[in-house]
């Protein structure tokens, strides 16, 4: 070997005690992942987990050549591992270090608990390996200051001998594949390899074409950073998660940073969470009847519109088709809480009732359109095409299904049912109710 080669080679493997400081140097985590309990070896034949996680982070940092790292790991703890394996799972791993990588911390027994039970949680075929599976956390320092921190992880057989194992690589790469592929079609803004590549997160074909197209808009408009500077935040077998930066908050969020998340499922598949928040828009709060506002959610509660009196309001409707006892209930607040039933309308209401049932007047809670005689604001109505629906608020379809707006007495939430690519009924209510 040449001289300068063993000089750089000792002087990279002397940086695990200056550069790294270990907070585990005198107990290592076991299988069971006990801190305390020691890992046994065979007299010294292999490296410990402690030593292993070094060997990953002076190759994650750039102090010890990758190449370099992975030859100086026994072939027994890394057998299942390729060369070409090893070096782009560490250059994967990279994307999560922003700055300096200053220890290395063994996890505690809840910390690696949680993680495995998640594992177990998302893949349950993987319980085995999440049983056997160790973490430890690189502290970093960035700008001066130390905060920032990944995580890393190998595995620990029978024996106590720990291991960089081949499923969780293999799968942790196939992952990162994936993500190539999303990124990549983000960045030609190529909405149908988009929508294809979301074809298992968004089953429906209207609503996955309408999403991938408003995803390429938000990125291409929203987002600060490129898709190559994402900040890799976790590195794990049931996922990998990205934070970008934005250039402004979105939905009811100040926050100019957020996350998304790719997800493999036991069939080989992946799911990908990259959902947008649905902001109902202020018209789509009117309940319109031939070109009139009728009624109004969670709007003023001065307004005519948002506090109704029956009397005026059922000129346009018609009286509803039962007020009794048996949908009309007395609160402790002493207001009642009427649910009533129109020619295509469904309210629920917060008032007064009079007149032995005749009469109410009251806050409307949430209405229900169930025919297409009424239509929400920007022109909604039940029986139009979903992808009409999908056209203004794509994300209804997928996540919490609603599409959420603040108005001046609350929270207005508008949601959607769809039944063979029509749509059969829309609601807004006050979620405060």
């Amino acid at each position: 070997m040449n001289v300068r080669v063993a000089i750089r080679q000792m002087l990279a493997l002397l940086l695990v005690s200056t550069t790294l400081v270990l907070a585990t140097a005198c107990s290592q985590p076991s299988a069971n992942g006990s801190a305390t309990a020691p890992v046994v070896t065979e007299s010294g034949k292999y490296l410990s987990s402690t030593a292993l996680a070094q060997q990953l982070a002076l190759a994650i940092g750039g102090d010890l050549d990758i190449q370099t790292a992975y030859q100086a790991i026994p072939v027994r703890q890394r057998e299942a591992v390729t060369a070409d394996q090893f070096q782009r799972y560490v250059l994967l791993l990279r994307k999560g270090v922003t700055g300096r990588i200053v220890s290395l911390v063994a996890m505690n027994d809840n910390q690696i608990e949680t993680v495995r039970q998640q594992i177990v949680d998302r893949l349950p075929g993987q319980q085995a390996l999440a049983a056997d599976t160790i973490g430890f956390w690189l502290n970093i320092r960035d700008s001066g200051i130390i905060g920032d921190r990944i995580e890393i992880y190998c595995q620990v057989d029978a024996d106590g001998i720990a291991y960089l194992d081949g499923t969780w690589i293999n799968q942790i790469l196939r992952l990162d594949d994936f993500t190539n592929l999303y990124f990549d079609a983000i960045d030609q803004q190529d909405i149908d390899s988009l929508a294809e590549l979301l074809r298992h997160s968004i089953p429906d074909d209207t609503a996955r074409q309408a999403i991938a197209s408003r995803l390429v808009w938000f990125y291409r408009n929203q987002v600060e950073t490129e898709t190559a500077e994402f900040r890799l935040q976790t590195i794990r077998i049931d996922g990998l998660s990205f934070t970008e930066k934005l250039l402004a908050g979105i939905g009811s969020s100040s926050s100019l940073s957020r996350t998304i998340e790719f997800i493999p499922q036991s069939d080989g598949t992946f799911l990908v969470d990259d959902l947008l928040p649905s902001e109902l828009g202020v018209p789509d709060t009117d309940i319109m009847l031939e070109d009139a506002t009728i009624l109004r959610i969670g709007g003023d509660t001065n307004s005519a519109l948002v506090t109704l009196y029956s009397v005026p309001f059922e000129v346009f409707t018609g009286k509803p088709d039962l007020h009794d006892d048996s949908n009309c209930t007395l609160l402790e607040s002493g207001k009642s809480l009427i649910r009533l039933r129109y020619e295509g309308l469904e309210l629920v209401v917060e008032g007064d009732c009079y007149n032995n049932h005749s009469r109410w007047r009251g806050r409307v809670l949430s209405a229900e359109l169930t025919s297409g005689t009424y239509a929400l604001g920007s022109g909604l109505k039940v029986g139009m095409p979903a992808s009409a629906l999908y056209a203004q608020y794509p994300f209804i379809s997928i996540g919490d299904k609603a599409a959420i707006g603040q108005m001046e007495s609350g929270e207005v939430a508008l949601t959607a049912e769809i039944e063979n690519d029509i749509v059969t009924s829309l609601r807004l209510t006050m979620q405060d109710a």
